[in-house]
């Protein structure tokens, strides 16, 4: 099966997340950041990060198609909290480190 690459970007609901997060989206965000890791173990999740600021993250996917994408993000904590947006759309990486 050929895979395909998605990035998904998430942004914070408000400015100034990173400074100003309640207990309950910390405990989201450390949610997310373990089923990241578990994305990233599997094979699924190539890469990720963030602006230093929390103004965005960023993270490139490979998978079949986008739903299976999708589905990653619904199960994803700070998406089902609403403490993040998601926007998944179809990616091509252009440059990469050997054997990216």
């Amino acid at each position: 099966m050929v895979k395909r690459e998605f990035a998904v970007i998430l942004q914070p609901s408000r400015e100034n997340f990173i400074a100003t997060m309640t207990p309950e989206e910390e405990e989201a965000v450390e949610g997310h950041f373990a089923h990241f890791e578990k994305e990233h173990q599997e094979g699924r999740l190539k890469f990720a990060g963030r602006c230093e600021d929390g103004f965005l993250g960023l993270a490139v996917f490979a998978a079949r198609d986008r739903s299976e994408v999708d589905e990653i993000m619904r199960r994803d904590p700070v998406v089902r909290g609403n403490v993040m947006y998601c926007l998944v759309r179809e990616w091509r990486t252009a440059l990469a480190p050997k054997g990216w």
